[in-house]
This record gives C-alpha cells, sequence and structure tokens, in this order.
C-alpha cells in the first residue's frame, strides 16, 4: 500500500487534469458553435433585408432589380469555419496581439501608461483588452486628470494613438498634443533629402552646368524682360508661392507638400485634423517635443521588463491582470521617487559643500 499510494495520488491528479482540459475543450467548442450560429443568424437577417428591399423596389417601379436575389444561409447548419478563432484555454479574457517588436502575435494584453516627463513617474495605468490603441488615449487624458487634478499642458503619443476623434475631442481641447501621424523608420528625412537631391542631380544634363560670367559683363547685365503673354494681354507673372510650390512638389512627400503649400497659401481650413497633425509635427518644434519620448516613456518600458523582469503575467484574467501590472507601476514609481530624492539630497548636500569652501 505505500508503494500504490503516492502512484495512485499522482494518478488522480493526472486524470483531474486531463477531465478539466476535456471540459475546457467542450466549452470553447460549445462557444465557437454558438458564434457560428450567432454570425449566420445576422448574415440570413442581412439577407432577408436585402430581399425584401428588392421586392418593395420591384413593386414600386415596376422593374425587376438586376441580378439574383441573395442566398439565405441555413442557420441550422452553421459550423465553425477551419480559421474561426476561439478563445484561450489558459485565460479566456486575453486576446491575440501584435507586437510591434518583433511583429509576430502574442496572446496577453494591452498595458496604458502616461508617464511624467521629468521623473519619468507613472501617473496613469490601465490593462486592456484591445487591440488598438485609438480608443486610450481620452481614456488615460481623463485618468491623469484624475490623479493629478488637471490635465496636462502637453502630451505626445505613437501613431496608435491618431485618430481624427481623438484630435477632435472637446474634453481634451486644452491639451497640446504631439501624436506621430504614421510610423516612420529612423532617418527618414536624410533619406529623403538626399534621394531628392540626387534625383535632381541626374535631372540636370551634364553639358548644362553653370557658366562663368565675367564680373563687368555681370555689373553691366540688366534683368530680363518679363515675358509676354501671347493671348495679347500686359506680362505675365509667375508669383513666387508658385515657384516655391514647384520645388517642393519635386523634394518633399506628395501629402508634406500639400500641407506645406497650404502653409504658404495660408489657408488650413481644407485640412483634415490628422493633416493638420502632421504639418504641426514636421515643424522643428514639434520633432523636438516629439523626440523626447526617446527619454521620459520608452525607458520606462525597458526598465519594466529588463530591471524588474516584468515580461509575462503571473496572474490569469483582466482584473487580476490589472492589479498586478498596478503593483509593478508601483514599485517602478517607489525606486523613482526614491532615486529623484537622493539626487535632491545629494545636491543639497554639494550645494552646502561647495559654499562651506568659498567661504572660508
Amino acid at each position: 500500500m505505500c508503494r500504490t499510494g503516492p502512484k495512485k495520488k499522482k494518478l488522480q491528479s493526472l486524470l483531474t487534469k486531463r477531465q478539466r482540459h476535456l471540459a475546457n475543450i467542450c466549452k470553447a467548442i460549445t462557444a465557437l458553435e454558438a458564434k457560428a450560429t450567432r454570425e449566420a443568424e445576422e448574415k440570413a437577417a442581412e439577407a432577408n433585408r436585402k430581399i425584401e428591399e428588392r421586392r418593395r423596389y420591384q413593386a414600386e417601379t415596376g422593374v425587376k432589380p438586376k441580378g439574383p436575389d441573395p442566398v439565405v444561409p441555413d442557420v441550422s447548419k452553421a459550423v465553425p469555419g477551419p480559421k474561426s478563432q476561439s478563445e484561450n484555454f489558459v485565460d479566456g479574457e486575453s486576446r491575440i496581439m501584435m507586437d510591434g517588436a518583433t511583429k509576430g502575435f502574442v496572446q496577453g494584453y494591452n498595458t496604458q501608461n502616461a508617464v511624467d516627463s521629468v521623473c519619468q513617474i507613472v501617473v496613469a495605468t490601465s490593462v486592456t483588452q484591445e487591440v488598438n490603441d485609438k480608443q486610450q488615449l481620452v481614456p488615460m487624458t481623463l485618468a491623469v486628470e484624475e490623479t493629478t487634478g488637471q490635465l496636462p499642458e502637453k502630451a505626445s503619443a505613437d501613431s496608435g494613438y491618431c485618430s481624427a476623434a481623438n484630435l477632435t475631442d472637446a474634453r481634451l481641447r486644452d491639451v497640446d498634443f504631439y501624436i506621430a501621424v504614421a510610423r516612420q523608420r529612423h532617418h527618414s528625412d536624410e533619406n529623403e533629402r538626399s534621394a531628392a537631391a540626387e534625383h535632381s542631380r541626374e535631372a540636370v544634363p551634364a553639358e548644362t552646368g553653370p557658366v562663368a560670367m565675367p564680373i563687368e559683363k555681370a555689373q553691366s547685365a540688366k534683368p530680363a524682360a518679363p515675358p509676354q503673354n501671347t493671348n495679347g494681354g500686359g506680362p505675365s507673372v509667375v508669383s513666387s508661392a508658385a515657384i516655391v510650390c514647384c520645388a517642393l512638389l519635386s523634394t518633399y512627400h506628395p501629402l508634406v507638400f500639400i500641407l506645406r503649400t497650404a502653409m504658404l497659401i495660408g489657408d488650413l481650413k481644407f485640412l483634415t485634423p490628422v493633416q493638420l497633425m502632421e504639418l504641426k509635427l514636421s515643424t522643428p518644434q514639434g520633432k523636438a517635443e516629439y523626440a523626447k519620448r526617446k527619454c521620459v516613456v520608452e525607458p520606462v518600458h525597458g526598465q519594466v521588463k529588463e530591471v524588474q523582469r516584468a515580461r509575462r503575467f503571473q496572474f490569469r484574467g483582466l482584473k487580476k491582470v490589472n492589479c498586478e501590472w498596478r503593483l509593478i507601476m508601483m514599485g517602478h514609481n517607489i525606486l523613482k521617487l526614491f532615486r529623484h530624492a537622493r539626487n535632491k539630497v545629494l545636491e543639497i548636500i554639494r550645494t552646502q559643500a561647495r559654499s562651506l569652501c568659498y567661504s572660508g
């Protein structure tokens, strides 16, 4: 009995584990079948609606609509497809998301952080099931207001948060946002300028190079008369704005050309909020503000993953994962506050020591 006792317990634990896995698989199959039935019902309702519209159109106009009637699917024969996505057996509340660094897919959650630009203190954080970040800008900004008592003066975000709805939200009109419109490669501006310069050099024939002119002839040369209009009118004038627009057209991307042309004309009414944001980030101030992300929020992600080794969640379920992530962020803030206070104390000590040295 002593020899078979541990083996019996091990066998019972294995059977319990297999039964639990079988129950999870049956639950997933039931969920997939219910999802397939629901999708079939929606398609059937849509097909019946289109058939009713065709019948109404034929009764009102007397003309038979073109094409055959839509096919109404049989709901009783609805089965899950081969590419139907089921819930995760370990954590049904997690979602399949793309990892921006590796471009691979992972089963996990989407964490959101709002970081202070001075001490790298996380002032707002949350965990969501949403794959897209576009729905998280407004809640996170309002969470910052709830934590600090006021909205931030300036805020920057990557291209995942950019949308016309976020940029025109009335609740965030007092925040100066710097949000990237699209993902850009490193040194893309320098590559575009070098390519444009190379293209301009190739476009000029070899024999039409700069011609040297004697100094006395250059001083006595008179400006050429403006070209005459062949239609019998006065002299045709080419505005400097048109010349600059032509130069921009050959140098910049078409969208950048449109934005900068609108800035030259002085009329920005026809631009969308996203285009206005791209125009804002193309300025030196916009580039400088957005570049601060490299030393504000991005290091926080690296410190959490490398220093605290927080690369995977230890709990399952959205509520528990949210609590775990807030605990990790609390530890991060405690370390930042400790180091910031220590640096303040050291600065005070150095200042006092310097004053003591010079007082003697």
